[in-house]
């Protein structure tokens, strides 16, 4: 059948093993390009991490790509042994490290034949085009996924990135060592921070944090006026919801002149509490 190459945004989360998870695409949801992705468009296919749509960046990761629920999800791994691979390693690490995070995703597709059909006057979605499978299977061959500056769908960013500091700041030493110039650049740019971080007014901080939580709550706000949240960001939120109510009553007491000892046995029984409940 003949194929058409496109590209398209997905959002991606990083381990610090490698191990890379990506929501590639929201189905029943119109992006950038017109598109709305319909259930059974992507299937399960294998596919590669390379750097901006450049195929002569050959493999810097693979993994398989698939539905779950709502969303196309691809599932895989960067190749750390890999300078280029490691490299991306770090700078999604320093983007998310750094908010607000800037990268982008993108994945190409060749599409089958009469995988993308048009519509008009849809009361939901007006004019635009359907991505649907055809005769029963997936309607495109994804080859690979890309970090972009600007990608087409709408939200496209890095979910996350689960590497403690020191790991980065491993990376970005081994890389700058080897003579790797912009692992320096970035590596003075953690430094500066840093310096930065260490002398700030408490208060500051404590304005920085507020401004931090307002942004993640506005984010999931606008998410949710356009789709249900998924059930790993519910499952973030709501851990998010009980830390604060448990941090809640030690504000509270921070916030007042109070005894020592007082102080030191409320914290005391809160200990007890989270140790009996974990």
């Amino acid at each position: 059948m003949a194929e058409t190459l496109l590209r398209k945004s997905l959002d991606v989360k990083v381990e610090k093993t490698g191990e890379v998870s990506s929501v590639v695409a929201t189905l029943n949801v119109k992006d950038k390009d017109g598109d709305v992705t319909l259930p059974g468009f992507f299937g399960e296919q294998t596919v590669s991490i390379v750097t901006s749509h450049d195929w002569m960046d050959l493999m810097l990761g693979k993994g398989t790509l698939k539905e779950e629920g709502e969303e196309a999800v691809f599932r895989g791994e960067l190749n750390l042994d890999d300078p280029d691979a490691k490299k991306l390693h770090t700078k999604l690490l320093f983007d998310l490290d750094h908010p607000p995070a800037k990268i982008e995703w993108s994945y190409n597709l060749r599409l089958r034949k009469g995988a993308r059909v048009p519509f008009e006057d849809h009361e939901e979605f007006g004019d635009g085009y359907w991505l649907q499978p055809v005769d029963g299977e997936a309607g495109v061959k994804v080859d690979e996924v890309s970090p972009v500056m600007v990608g087409a769908g709408e939200g496209t960013r890095t979910l996350g990135v689960k590497a403690r500091k020191g790991d980065t700041m491993s990376i970005l030493e081994e890389l700058a060592d080897a003579g790797d110039e912009d692992a320096k650049t970035m590596l003075a740019l953690h430094r500066e921070l840093d310096e930065k971080t260490e002398h700030q007014k408490f208060a500051d901080q404590l304005e920085g944090a507020l401004a931090t939580l307002e942004k993640v709550v506005a984010r999931a706000e606008q998410i949710r006026e356009k789709r249900p949240l998924g059930a790993e960001s519910r499952g973030k939120l709501n851990h998010i919801s009980l830390s604060m109510k448990e941090l809640a009553d030690k504000v509270d007491l921070m916030t007042v002149v109070i005894d020592d000892s007082v102080m030191a046995e409320f914290l005391n029984h809160q200990r007890i509490e989270n140790e009996m409940r974990s």
